[in-house]
């Protein structure tokens, strides 16, 4: 080979070698996060009052996992303590929703090559003092900092610098700015100073949170139709649970009228397949750019909700239709519908983000990675599931035995949940099953020292569990946004 030919081929292996170095080392990342839905709403997922089809695509080209949950919070506003659990990797008692003095999950995703975008709901506080949390993201637009508003009526933001922020505005429906935003990231992205590295986008809808309002066709999708009440569905809950008198539970009056829980459903349903749709832009947009055969898509939901399973009708409780929540995988080397029904936490998204951004975790993060669940031979998930509500309620699962305890009322509950799925039975009041109730008790209490837990299973002074519906309605306070009384009450508080 002659020095011209040499040359020319010194040149060629320069280009090529340029040319590889621009691409991402690393699969693109998206997470869809929903707010408030159960696992069970989901066509997929056996629900065939309700159309999902985008999410539907997630579970048939996807990994799911059939048992995952948040943990659990300190207060009403549930959502906010679930994304910090998410963007810590920290249990419920290491992390509060204030993340001044700890590292999150997009800080270490720039760290390891990425760059970072969000939109929607940004909630870690319950006071909202969020937009200083809010670190990590290279870009943020039509940001929502706070835990709800009026779909119609968004209060959004973009990010200008780190803790800097436009004014706050209003416009559009929820669902349609985030996915707006997102997608126009999305479609921009390829062309611009970035274009070498993977990115990570943060899509944080506010629904299916109330108002339930869902937009224009979306309204008349399931309105007038009978829907199916759920399985455990209750006009009264039994006992008190310690958390009545939430603005969740005021949603609608006691006895729940089982027409006015089927108008709720509707709605809510209706703002699922609406979010649904936005979900398949997105989607569309990734095929259309070339880019969703290396972008790993996650599909979650911080917590479920009542809707009137048990008389209830908010997430301050610890049934499975409130603490469970949809988690799926999607992409690149993830097997197609296939899942997991090991016991996992939300909060080990963090874990499993680290190990897809191929970014090491710190030694005081509690977050597991779930994609041992299809990359390695054997995937324990966690022993036992712990979820606790404030200081009023606990709950411990192991197998399929669930036991939740009510401090403050020295009350128990006990189900098996192979033959009782929707915790219909108590068991705990049958002689038969108190050993398994001290057996239960036991785990639940060496859980709680596990995890930090400061509050006692049983209260020095035993409260009573009867509550008179008509007069906490009659009583309490609403102080309500005027949308919501104007949308959810018929009558004035006396």
């Amino acid at each position: 080979m002659n020095f011209k030919s040499l040359l020319l081929l010194s040149i060629s292996l320069v280009f090529l070698s340029s040319c590889q170095e621009t691409k991402p080392v690393n699969q693109n990342i998206l997470f869809i996060l929903a707010d408030d839905l159960r696992a069970d709403a989901i066509g997929a997922n056996g629900n065939t009052n309700i159309q999902t089809p985008n999410i539907d695509q997630f579970y048939k080209n996807g990994f799911y996992f059939t048992n995952a949950y948040c943990m659990g919070s300190h207060h009403g506003a549930v959502c906010a303590p679930s994304r910090s659990m998410m963007l810590t990797g920290k249990t419920l008692y290491h992390v509060y929703a204030d993340l001044d003095t700890v590292d999150i999950l997009p800080q270490f995703l720039q760290q390891a090559g990425y760059t970072t975008f969000a939109t929607g709901k940004y909630h870690t506080d319950f006071y909202e003092r969020t937009s200083r949390d809010f670190k990590g993201w290279d870009y943020g637009k039509n940001i929502m900092f706070g835990g709800m508003s009026d779909h119609n009526k968004v209060p959004v933001q973009n990010q200008i610098a780190y803790d800097t922020f436009t004014k706050k505005r209003i416009e559009g429906f929820s669902s349609v700015l985030f996915a707006d935003a997102a997608i126009k990231f999305i479609q921009d992205y390829q062309s611009s100073e970035h274009a070498s590295k993977p990115f990570y986008t943060y899509v944080s809808f506010t629904a299916p949170h109330d108002p339930r309002t869902p937009p224009g066709k979306w309204l008349d999708m399931y309105r007038g139709k009978d829907m199916e009440l759920p399985k455990n569905y209750k006009p009264i809950h039994p006992f008190h649970t310690g958390w009545m008198t939430g603005r969740d539970e005021l949603l609608a009056d006691w006895p729940r009228d089982e027409s006015i829980v089927k108008d709720q459903i509707a709605e809510y349903y209706g703002l699922i397949s609406h979010m649904d749709h936005q979900i398949g832009r997105i989607i569309n947009v990734l095929k259309e750019t070339n880019q969703l055969n290396n972008t790993i898509v996650i599909f979650a939901a911080d917590h479920g909700l009542s809707m009137g399973s048990h008389g209830l009708l908010g997430k301050q409780n610890l049934y499975e239709h409130s603490t469970k929540a949809p988690l799926i995988f999607m992409g690149p080397d993830i097997p197609k519908n296939e899942s997991s029904d090991a016991f996992v936490y939300l909060l080990d998204l963090f874990g499993t983000i680290m190990n897809f951004a191929k970014a090491k975790v710190p030694s005081n993060r509690e977050s597991l990675d779930l994609s041992n669940a299809w990359t390695a031979k054997e995937f324990a998930g966690r022993q036992h599931l712990f979820t606790t509500y404030e200081d009023i309620q606990r709950a411990i699962r192991i197998g399929d035995w669930k036991l939740i305890r009510y401090p403050k009322s020295h009350h128990n509950q006990l189900f098996n949940l192979k033959s009782d799925p929707h915790e219909l039975t108590n068991l705990a009041v049958s002689d038969d099953y108190s050993a398994k109730v001290a057996e239960m008790m036991a785990a639940l209490a060496q859980a709680q020292n596990d995890f930090d837990d400061p509050h006692p299973l049983t209260a020095v002074h035993k409260e009573s569990m009867d509550f008179d519906p008509s007069e906490i309605i009659r009583k309490v306070d609403r102080h309500q946004p005027e949308w919501v009384v104007e949308k959810y009450f018929k009558k004035e508080v006396e």
